[in-house]
């Protein structure tokens, strides 16, 4: 994934790709490095609003001052774009080829490919405190401590 950029400072937020890595500097530009195919995502550089990043495997995701998200890389970007209602979101967690959002209301969704139940979140899940996704899933931690699987975590 190469070094990180001598030049990298006022950081806020840092997040790791498979292929790429991703920084949000104090005043809201996102720096991104490895990959050139994914690093180099035409309009990533453009971006001057960013409160956190995550980086999926030939994609990035950005999370907006506004609570909106936007997502920048390779192709199959269609099917990672964020749905048109999509607001209100506090994290973001990207995996594989899907999205994670949690809400401000403590509710997440979650969109991309869902071949293996990544984007399937059970109906009524709320209270959720932290998301975190790998290549099929995501984990959702709610206030009560207790987690909750969407997708599949077993290789195949």
């Amino acid at each position: 994934l190469g070094e990180v950029p001598p030049d990298l400072q006022s950081v806020t937020a840092i997040a790791a790709g498979p292929r790429h890595s991703l920084a949000v500097r104090a005043d809201g530009t996102v720096r991104a490095w490895g990959d050139p195919d994914v690093a180099g995502a035409e309009g990533l550089d453009a971006v001057r609003d960013a409160v956190s990043v995550s980086g999926g495997l030939t994609f990035s995701a950005v999370l907006r001052r506004n609570g909106t998200v936007q997502v920048f890389g390779k192709p199959p970007l269609d099917v990672l774009q964020p749905p048109a209602d999509l607001g209100g979101v506090r994290a973001i967690a990207a995996g594989w080829y899907h999205v994670a959002a949690l809400l401000e209301n403590g509710t997440v969704r979650s969109w991309g490919f869902g071949s293996r139940g990544q984007t399937n979140v059970p109906a009524g899940l709320s209270g959720v405190a932290e998301i975190a996704s790998g290549f099929f899933y995501t984990l959702a931690l709610r206030r009560d401590g207790t987690v909750v699987l969407i997708g599949d975590t077993v290789p195949r």
